[in-house]
């Protein structure tokens, strides 16, 4: 992995070198290399030949032909070095003011993308929300019979009322409760599992008895409780309710 990535960046590096030096790569391997290799050939040859002539010692060729050429070789490659591994920091240097300055962008896109995927998913959930029918507001009762009255000194039986709805009931609401017999007493009206609504105004008039939802609510689905005293041992049993 980290090869790949090393032959990238000499690969631009050297691109970015020859481009600044409006030369080529060909154009440096004809000039720089092939050309003094062929002069330096040339060049020795015919001190070769020379020598041969005038019998000159190899070593004396040797000084005056193939140090100079390899000084020069020498100096020409370190310049080229140099001149690489100034492109080579010149590039990762642009690299990284490129990715500094691509973040601000990055995150704006993020942003865009992730509000786009936010409002898809907002329609879809509008879309299933009107998918979904609608309940019909209603109300389920009912009454059983107490083992014990409330008040055993007064009252021979006793019947409670659980009414439970699947919608809401804000205050003000009135309810109505109809009862076989009249009841010979009651109690205030218990919302559970918690005291989110209080029903007051609580009045008996024959077998109806009537209450208020004046403060707070009822929950949907949470159920609410009316206990009623009898005066005879058949305790009073609710036969409708209204809710309005």
């Amino acid at each position: 992995m980290w090869t790949q990535h090393l032959r990238n960046l000499c690969s631009s590096s050297w691109d970015d070198l020859v481009s600044k030096l409006s030369t080529s790569t060909i154009s440096v391997i004809i000039f720089s290399l092939s050309v003094p290799v062929l002069i330096f050939i040339a060049g020795l040859t015919y001190s070769f030949w020379q020598a041969r002539k005038s019998g000159t010692g190899t070593k004396d060729i040797f000084k005056s032909s193939v140090i100079p050429s390899a000084i020069a070789a020498v100096l020409t490659a370190m310049v080229w070095i140099l001149l690489f591994g100034w492109s080579v920091a010149a590039m990762i240097y642009k690299d990284h003011q490129g990715l500094v300055a691509d973040i601000p962008r990055i995150k704006s896109e993020q942003s865009a993308s992730d509000q786009k995927v936010m409002d898809s998913q907002r329609r879809e959930i509008e879309q299933l929300k009107k998918q979904v029918p609608k309940l019909n507001p209603q109300c389920w009762m009912q009454s059983v019979p107490l083992r014990t009255p409330r008040v055993p000194a007064t009252a021979q039986s006793a019947s409670e009322a659980v009414i439970i709805c699947n919608t809401e009931l804000k205050a003000p609401r009135t309810m109505v409760l109809y009862y076989d017999q009249q009841p010979s007493g009651y109690s205030i009206p218990l919302v559970a599992p918690e005291n989110t609504g209080h029903w007051g105004n609580v009045t008996m008039r024959d077998n109806a008895l009537a209450a208020t939802l004046t403060v707070g609510f009822v929950g949907a689905y949470q159920g609410f409780v009316v206990v009623v005293d009898g005066g005879s041992t058949t305790p009073p049993v609710v036969t409708k309710f209204v809710i309005r």
